[in-house]
C-alpha cells in the first residue's frame, strides 16, 4: 500500500494489537476502518472512536487517492472545526492523517483529559520508533 501523499510504500507497524500504516517520508498515518476505535480503547479515549466527520465543500487542498480502493478521498473536518482537513475514504475503508493532524484532532475534542492526550502521543511515538 502506498502513501496517498508521496506515493512511497507505507510501513505496517503494530503495537498492542493495533496495526497502522506509517509513511517514513511525510510522517503521515493511515488508519484502516476500526483501527481508531481500537486505539481509543487502548489509550482510554472513548471520544476518539466517535469522531464526527463533516464533508468540506470549499477545498483548495489537492485531492488524494485512497491507498485501499484508489478512489478519490473526501476532504472532511472534525465536527464544526474548519481548522484543518483530513482525507477519508468515500467507502469508509479508512482515514489519512498528515503529520501532526492526529494530535490536532485530539486537541479538537474538548473533553479529552490532558493525561489521555499524553498517553496517545506516547503511543504514537512508540509506533514511530518501531518503524525506524
Amino acid at each position: 500500500m502506498d502513501c496517498p501523499v508521496c506515493k512511497v510504500p507505507l510501513i505496517a507497524v503494530e503495537r498492542n494489537s493495533i496495526e497502522v500504516d506509517y509513511c517514513i517520508s511525510c510522517k503521515g498515518i493511515w488508519f484502516d476502518e476500526g483501527e481508531i476505535d481500537l486505539l481509543s480503547e487502548k489509550v482510554h479515549i472513548n471520544k476518539l472512536g466517535h469522531i464526527e466527520f463533516n464533508k468540506s465543500e470549499s477545498v483548495t487542498e489537492r485531492s488524494r487517492k485512497c491507498p485501499r480502493c484508489d478512489k478519490t478521498m473526501e476532504k472532511v473536518t472534525i465536527g464544526n472545526n474548519s481548522g484543518f482537513l483530513l482525507d477519508k475514504c468515500p467507502d469508509d475503508q479508512g482515514i489519512w492523517f498528515d503529520s501532526g493532524e492526529l494530535t490536532k484532532a485530539t486537541n479538537t475534542i474538548s473533553d479529552i483529559q490532558n493525561r489521555d492526550k499524553s498517553e496517545l502521543i506516547n503511543f504514537l511515538g512508540e509506533i514511530i520508533k518501531i518503524s525506524i
